[in-house]
């Protein structure tokens, strides 16, 4: 059983006249939000009562002589709410700010690996490419904790000083005025590069030794894909693809895998990798029988692959 944390009493007997209303729930939203209205002299079906949001009218869900439910009207604008019912006329005590639909947000990186106990800055920008106003959340927890990373309320995320299970977190952004605008990005935790103490031990040879002969010594790194940008495409299309990576100098072969096999309806061309071998581009077609759903992004290189599991930085998807 919950916990009674409040009661509300309405006095409605303050309000002067037949018809009245003492309390508007909630007073500002978007076009098709639920208001809730309490007050007196109200109609006690729906057909009895006439709610306007400034002048627009709206659709009543439920009504009782004490409280009506209603949906914030098409075309409303900012002003006063106005029930009419058999008794007479009453207005809200103060405005219903209407909000205006803010539209897709954005967020930079849309995917990253961060090493343990280090961090990763992010952005949230609207569509003309101004910074968004937005709450933001890690694996939909306001602010994170220490467990899965903790984000600030300007994006600089911190990773746990462990790696979680799953090792693939979201970040997301939610728009303080327009809760349904929302945007995620996919972080791997990644743990830190293993080091290991050495022990080399020379003993005196009998022989005589050249010190002019000269060994060289190279250490092969594993390519590792971190973010593919775009990340989506539609089936019957053909998209330039940028993947951010390490260790992708001399690759020879990039695929789309689909449930860890080739996908046979996306061909690549055109694969280009940067002389650091930290990023590459390819152009992708996908057939326009392509399937919908993820594809792990998958690079041979002479030294090794990519791996074949998702990681979240180094996924496609066709939708």
């Amino acid at each position: 059983m919950g916990n009674l944390l409040r009661i509300d009493r309405f006095d409605t007997s303050a309000i002067s006249g037949e018809v009245g209303i003492t309390l508007v729930a909630t007073t500002r939203g978007r076009t098709g939000t639920e208001v809730q209205i309490f007050g007196k002299g109200f109609g006690a079906s729906v057909a009895d009562n006439t709610v306007t949001f400034n002048g627009v009218p709206a659709a009543i869900t439920k009504a009782a002589p004490n409280r009506l439910v209603v949906t914030v009207p098409s075309g409303a604008t900012t002003g006063f709410i106005t029930v009419t019912g058999p008794r007479g006329s009453g207005q809200s005590p103060g405005l219903f700010v209407v909000l205006d639909v803010v539209g897709p947000i954005t967020i930079t990186p849309p995917a990253t690996a961060v090493l343990v106990n280090t961090t990763e800055p992010f952005t949230a920008t609207m569509q003309d490419g101004t910074p968004a106003a937005v709450e933001w959340r890690v694996n939909n927890l306001p602010g994170g904790d220490a467990a899965i990373g903790t984000i600030s309320a300007d994006g600089l995320y911190r990773a746990p000083a462990t790696v979680p299970n799953p090792a693939v977190v979201m970040v997301s952004a939610i728009h303080r005025d327009d809760r349904a605008s929302t945007a995620s990005a996919d972080v791997t935790i990644i743990p830190p590069i293993a080091v290991a103490a050495v022990s080399v031990t020379l003993a005196r040879p009998s022989l005589v030794v050249d010190k002019g002969v000269t060994a060289s010594v190279s250490i092969s790194v594993a390519p590792v894909i971190t973010s593919v940008a775009p990340n989506t495409a539609a089936p019957g299309t053909t998209v330039t693809v940028t993947m951010a990576s390490r260790g992708l100098s001399g690759a020879t072969r990039l695929v789309f895998l689909r449930e860890n096999a080739t996908d046979s309806t996306i061909t690549i061309a055109n694969l280009l990798v940067s002389a650091d071998g930290t990023q590459a581009t390819a152009d992708v077609t996908i057939d326009a029988s392509a399937p919908l759903g993820d594809r792990v992004v998958h690079v041979v290189t002479p030294t090794g692959s990519s791996t074949r599991a998702g990681t979240g930085g180094n996924l496609f998807a066709v939708r």
